[in-house]
């Protein structure tokens, strides 16, 4: 009994790093592939275009009212 749990568990263990070393080499394959594309350019928000949407969201409250 205690030899069957013990075969159990390292099968587990193998197919855990089985898994991890798997795991690892998709992500080292994918951020090589990767590497080909451009980066995202990382978006600026204005701060006068944040005013105006303030400025419209109040005049379309204050039409609602009329």
């Amino acid at each position: 009994m205690l030899t069957n749990a013990t075969i159990i568990m390292i099968i587990g263990v193998i197919i855990v790093y089985l898994f991890l070393f798997i795991m690892i080499g998709l992500m080292n394959l994918i951020s090589f592939v990767l590497s080909y594309f451009p980066e995202e350019k990382p978006v600026l928000v204005n701060a006068a275009s944040s005013e105006l949407e303030e400025i419209a969201a109040a005049i379309a409250i204050a039409k609602r009212k009329i």
